[in-house]
């Protein structure tokens, strides 16, 4: 599903990226080899630690003598770093001989030492290179219940927002590397210097980007008037540690609350499952961030506004969005299996399996990412998918203010993955939705599709052959393999993903008004909602519905028919042991 995206720029200030630090280490490590205790502590500019030996080492350690010297994040550890310390090198570190003081195989031993220690230092640092250190990365708290039977474990873990959104900085300066939507010619000449050149910061989650907990859950807010600018929509994933939660699907059903009364026509307040890597593609080319800085975005549209995708910037062609002053697209797009459990706003609402030909991420170029006019079928994925959309297939009550389930209240989403066995290694065979709303069950109403026996309430392979030949469309759900092939990316886990969007390509038709625009709105699947074609242009929904806002909470995946009503046992202890992992 592709979306657009705001990355918070932030005005240029020079300074330097240093580990002096280090070199208090050493001297702690020097002290401690000689038996000495380290008797005090000052701060440099640079919080960099230096201090006294005692007397008995027969040097006392004087701030005004101290020469900083500082390992930029250029140093090479495998070519400079055992030349960098040289006796020679180590004296100019320590104003003193320290030869005169130490018996040569003394030194020998704690000059190994020092290497080895600033070896090491120094590799936390390239692996930060990439990952800023401005502001911390804690995003707001969150807890899904993993369920067995009637019984749930609370899993505790953050939404973590995508890096498009995130500030990228020079590692050297705090120069933006991307402004507006253009990217920084100097620090970005191509794709792997820029991944090389430039940070991702830690996020402001609610001041920034409108992204905000509740109980047991998140609010996201459309548009947040920042620090550095306004910020439009979010996109967040389900983390615990340093890595992606992997949902797995298979015979299982899926829960959560949704409150979509504050979202109008042209808005889309998702959740969904994309195929991406448990690490957010870490240490895939120069990609020294990861999951924890929300890396590794794909789904079946193969986004080409995704900016870092295989460990390099996809600033390579870059084009600017003509419609939006923070988006842009690249030559390459960062394809995968995804499965839409939920698009909706108070209008309208679609659930739809998107298959690729592979269960893994892959990335795309030009035309075969499928976005240029004419090109949407190269793509190794499915783009239209399989949907489920009650208004478009004829259930026209069911859904929305005062309808069946009514959208001005909260309400229960339950998808469930059946499989053909009913086990968890089983073929996938259908999928089904239920509600839930003021304490009763809501059916999803079955909706007659010409060629099927009988109304049709689940997606299933006969369902998704007939809704294609009722409609004239491609059938590429079962070209890109159909249910076999969501089968395949769910064995491999699912990645957890909320957003609040607008649309810059289809201004959301797609989901609440007709579409294909050029289709008589009479023929069979065209009419999706009741909202005009206009209505979801981005001009419009940004001037009117700024504090628009969607809710998820009480998410819950666990066994067919009894993720709804199980309880919790989780302990205050076990709690507790979750919360203590850093984000």
């Amino acid at each position: 599903m592709g979306i657009n995206s705001q990355a918070v720029s932030k005005p240029s200030a020079l300074n330097c990226v240093h580990v002096c630090s280090y070199v208090g280490l050493v001297l702690l490590r020097a002290e401690s080899i000689l038996g000495c205790t380290a008797t005090r502590f000052f701060r440099w500019p640079f919080s960099l630690p230096g201090g006294s030996l005692l007397p008995s080492c027969k040097f006392v350690y004087k701030r005004a003598s101290f020469r900083p010297v500082c390992l930029t994040s250029h140093l090479h550890p495998g070519k400079q770093l055992v030349n960098f310390l040289n006796p020679s090198i180590l004296e100019f570190l320590f104003p003193f001989r320290i030869t005169t003081f130490f018996p040569q195989p003394l030194f020998s031993k704690m000059r190994w030492f020092v290497i080895v220690s600033v070896y090491l230092a120094n590799l936390a640092l390239i692996r930060a290179q990439q990952a800023g250190s401005v502001n911390p990365e804690v995003p707001p708290p969150i807890t899904i219940k993993n369920c067995i039977g009637k019984i749930c474990k609370d899993v505790t873990g953050g939404a973590t927002i995508d890096a498009n959104w995130r500030w990228a900085f020079s590692t050297e300066s705090k120069q933006n590397c991307y402004t507006g939507n253009t990217w920084d010619p100097k620090l970005c000449p191509n794709g792997e210097d820029c991944a090389k050149n430039c940070a991702l910061d830690g996020a402001n989650y609610k001041d920034t980007y409108g992204v905000v907990p509740i109980e047991n859950g998140l609010k996201l807010t459309f548009i947040t008037q920042g620090p550095y600018g306004k910020n439009f929509g979010s996109r967040l994933y389900f983390t615990t540690g340093d890595k992606y939660f992997m949902f797995k699907l298979k015979n299982k059903e899926f829960s959560f609350d949704v409150d979509v009364s504050k979202l109008p026509c042209g808005l889309n307040g998702a959740l969904y499952f994309s195929a991406m890597e448990e690490n957010g593609g870490l240490d895939v080319g120069n990609n020294k961030c990861g999951a924890k800085y929300g890396t590794g975005y794909c789904d079946a549209q193969c986004p080409q506004d995704v900016k870092w995708i295989g460990g390099k910037a996809n600033s390579d062609g870059w084009v600017g969005s003509k419609t939006d002053p923070n988006s842009g697209t690249g030559n390459m797009g960062s394809c995968c299996t995804e499965m839409d459990i939920w698009e909706a706003n108070s209008i309208s609402q679609a659930f739809t399996p998107h298959p690729c030909k592979s269960p893994k991420p892959t990335i795309c170029l030009g035309k075969g990412c499928g976005n240029g006019e004419g090109d949407r079928y190269k793509a190794d994925c499915d783009k239209d998918g399989c949907d489920f959309a009650s208004y478009r297939w004829g259930a026209k009550e069911f859904y929305g203010p005062k309808k069946t389930v009514d959208t001005t209240k909260k309400f229960t989403v339950i998808t469930q993955f059946i499989t053909s066995n009913g086990k968890d290694t089983g073929p996938l065979s259908e999928i089904r939705r239920i509600y839930v709303q003021d304490g009763k069950t809501i059916k999803n109403e079955a909706v007659k599709i010409p060629g099927l026996a009988k109304p049709a309430d689940s997606i299933t392979e006969g369902f998704c052959d007939a809704t294609k030949k009722l409609t004239g469309d491609i059938n590429d759900f079962k070209i890109k393999g159909g249910m076999t092939a969501m089968d395949a990316a769910f064995e491999k886990g699912m990645v957890l993903v909320f957003s609040l969007w607008d649309d810059h390509m289809a201004s959301m038709n797609w989901l609440d008004s007709n579409y294909p625009p050029t289709k008589d709105a009479k023929l069979p699947g065209v009419a999706r909602g009741t909202c005009d074609a206009k209505d979801g242009d981005p001009e419009n929904v940004r001037a009117k519905f700024g504090d628009a806002s969607v809710e998820f909470s009480n998410v819950k995946i666990g066994p067919i028919s009894d993720t709804a009503t199980a309880t919790s046992t989780d302990t205050h202890k076990s709690r507790k042991a979750c919360r203590s992992v850093r984000y």
